[in-house]
């Protein structure tokens, strides 16, 4: 399996093209994911009720780096503005997994930006 997918990736690079087919997207997309679960378990415990809480958007901004997200603190503030959130603020598993999807998918419109897509 991952002989296959270390194909598609030089696949992707030998075409030049500037973001990979989506499903080795996915495929890098899931090991941010499996690390932020693992820095959130570790600060709040496997508790399905757990609250993170982030005192500022630095620390969400270090958070989701320590996690393998590459983003703008420009991007979260829009992000955070959209949804009239408190730069201090709790967030529960779901609600940070759903944070790390809109990250990814601004940073993905913003990739397709850039390429002129």
């Amino acid at each position: 399996m991952l002989e296959k997918k270390g194909q598609a990736i030089k696949s992707i690079q030998a075409f030049g093209l500037a973001s990979p087919h989506p499903t080795v997207a996915s495929w890098q997309n899931e090991r941010p994911m499996a690390k932020l679960r693992q820095i959130f378990e570790t600060a709040t415990g496997a508790d399905a009720d757990a609250l993170l809480s982030t005192p500022g958007m630095t620390y969400a901004v270090e958070l989701l780096r320590d996690a393998g997200e590459t983003l703008r603190v420009d991007d979260l503030e829009q992000i955070y503005a959209e949804e009239s959130w408190e730069a201090d603020r709790f967030f529960t598993w779901l609600e940070l997994q759903a944070l790390q999807h809109k990250i990814q998918a601004t940073v993905m419109n913003a990739d397709s930006v850039d390429t002129g897509s």
